[in-house]
């Protein structure tokens, strides 16, 4: 998830852009990047992108995470945590 006003073309810019620059990560078919919805603290991206081996996967996510991490500091794109509003009132004793 990425910081409300956040621009989503551009996320999807960054996230398809890192799929790419991976070597594991499948030409055909091509990674996809889907807007998939509104949470309750940020605009909810999913990446898809396939690897040739299945032993593959789990190093391929590891590498993905950490370039969309540093992409996203690069661009200046937050990656929200969770805020919740606390309305505090006195009761009585």
């Amino acid at each position: 998830g990425v910081a409300y006003g956040t621009d989503p073309e551009r996320v999807g810019t960054v996230l398809l852009g890192v799929m790419k620059s991976d070597p594991c990560v499948l030409v055909d078919p091509p990674p996809m990047v889907i807007f998939e919805t509104f949470g309750d603290s940020a605009l909810q991206f999913r990446i898809y992108g396939w690897v040739a081996e299945f032993d593959e996967g789990p190093n391929t996510l590891h590498r993905l995470n950490v370039s969309i991490v540093r992409a996203f500091a690069a661009e200046g794109i937050e990656i929200p945590f969770p805020q919740r509003d606390l309305h505090l009132r006195t009761v009585p004793r």
